[in-house]
């Protein structure tokens, strides 16, 4: 049985990673809860503006309202209006940000990073919201959407789309760095017939200072200006057309490699998935993980929420839905089905098998996932590429393997040059440098248990060695480690 950190007494299990060359072994510890929105996000300081411009962060919340669960629209512009009538785009998507807006209020209002634009001077007397004219309302008390559409007064020069204009109170001139959220007040919406009379006005903004108003989110991207090292870093995430969203990693942001590879350490040019939290002391995104993609990847279909309704037997669960991307869900239980080719990962980053991501489902009633597919609107359903724990349990402790640069049993350090990891940050530059703890567990390469004298004895210079490692605020803190075959990647 594991101990209370999740380490079995006995032998490792073999878990086939399909990110790394050979056979990972999988325990479990301690996480810190992620509550993720999948909604777009951008952000990011004004640099090389022109004169007279300013840079302009755009936000979206809602009052509360009690009529419905979850309603869900998606965004694909927002235009500020010249007092000439002239227009500048702060925020431009051809897909759309699928966005639940009766979630941006929990008795206060709650902030969602939209979009950040350069803009030049006021004074402005207003902004345009393009949105598609479908969308679903989920009442309170039912898990079953309904689709209505936006009312034909509202219908937009685009097929498909409608606008809702908004008139500042008097006309307004925007300083740098100053913010634009833009309130959608569901408690005045009315639905006749199915179509819905909206209401949106600018905001005052309460709150918008304070971080925990902010709600986490989701960008994709592409790297650009990277500076620091791992894992202390800072990039720029270009995003629709913007100046791009300043990003911040520290020890605690997981870099997770693209499908096929091992490679977690972040470059310029790299297409990436990012969640985080907007911060407003620092105008930046602090990450919570970093997902590197193929160009594929970036395109799929993706759902936040509890899980719920597990059936390991047949590969299912379903989410309930608090965030997507790439669709608008019928109701908040989108159902999801696992594929032969499935990638499950811990909080952590760390690849697991499908018994043992089931395990957990199955033993943390409501965990939350974050999940990626294959869309089927007509049954509500992902069919699964990639399923994510995003929950308050951390299953695995991180994963790297390396060769042995130096060693000192007396000191009971290890230096080893990383060849691949998985579930933290690392420059692959640099070497570890691994203390072994009292409690630290050694293996030899049949997978027999060793003391920490017969280990060291069996070191040697060039040797590859796997460890799993916990991750604390002092560092890494080393769990075990194993010696493997000479053959062995």
């Amino acid at each position: 049985m594991p101990d209370k950190d999740g380490v079995r007494a006995g032998k490792p299990v073999l878990m086939p990673s399909r990110l790394w060359k050979r056979p990972l072994f999988v325990a479990a510890a301690a996480m810190v809860v992620l509550s993720l929105s999948l909604a777009g996000c951008g952000g990011g300081g004004a640099s090389g503006l022109a004169s007279g411009s300013s840079n302009l962060n755009v936000f979206v919340t809602d009052n509360l309202s009690d009529t419905y669960s979850s309603v869900w629209v998606n965004l694909h512009k927002v235009t500020l209006v010249k007092m000439d009538d002239t227009t500048v785009d702060v925020f431009v998507s051809a897909d759309g940000v699928q966005t639940d807006l009766r979630s941006l209020n929990d008795g206060q209002a709650k902030y969602q990073f939209l979009s950040n634009a350069d803009i030049p001077a006021g004074p402005y007397k207003g902004v345009r919201i393009d949105m598609d004219k479908d969308l679903v309302l989920v009442a309170n008390g039912s898990s079953t959407g309904q689709k209505v559409q936006f009312a034909d007064a509202y219908d937009s020069s685009t097929a498909g789309q409608s606008t809702v204009n908004v008139t500042f109170p008097q006309p307004k001139s925007f300083a740098n760095g100053e913010n634009l959220p833009l309130d959608f007040v569901l408690d005045q919406w009315t639905v006749v017939s199915g179509k819905v009379t909206p209401v949106v006005h600018k905001s005052e903004g309460q709150g918008l200072d304070s971080s925990d108003r902010h709600v986490d989110c989701g960008v994709h991207g592409t790297v650009a200006g990277l500076t620091g090292e791992a894992p202390t870093q800072t990039f720029k995430l270009s995003l629709y057309g913007g100046p791009g969203v300043t990003v911040n990693t520290d020890a605690n942001t997981v870099v997770i490699a693209p499908e096929g590879s091992t490679a977690t350490t972040l470059a310029n040019g790299e297409n990436v998935s990012m969640k985080g939290k907007w911060n407003p002391a620092t105008r930046a995104f602090d990450a919570s993980w970093i997902k590197i993609e193929n160009p594929e990847e970036s395109r799929m279909p993706e759902a936040l929420g509890a899980s719920a309704n597990v059936v390991p037997g047949s590969g299912t669960f379903d989410v309930m839905a608090v965030a997507t991307k790439g669709f608008l869900p019928s109701s908040n239980q989108v159902h999801c089905v696992m594929d032969t080719d499935t990638v499950y990962k811990s909080d952590g980053g760390v690849t697991l098998t499908k018994d043992a991501f089931f395990a957990v489902l199955q033993g943390h009633s409501g965990l939350k996932v974050d999940v990626r597919g294959t869309y089927d609107e007509a049954n509500n359903t992902i069919h699964l590429k990639f399923a994510k724990l995003d929950g308050d349990v951390h299953l695995g402790l991180a994963h790297a393997k390396g060769s042995v640069v130096s060693f000192d049993a007396a000191s009971s350090h290890v230096v080893l040059h990383l060849l691949e990891w998985e579930g933290f940050s690392w420059n692959g530059d640099q070497n570890v440098d691994l203390t072994c703890e009292s409690d630290t567990l050694y293996w030899n390469t049949d997978n027999s248990q060793m003391t920490k004298d017969q280990f060291f004895a069996a070191l040697s210079a060039g040797a590859k060695v796997f460890f799993e490692t916990k991750l604390q605020d002092d560092g890494l803190h080393t769990r075990s480690l194993h010696l493997m075959p000479p053959d062995n990647g």
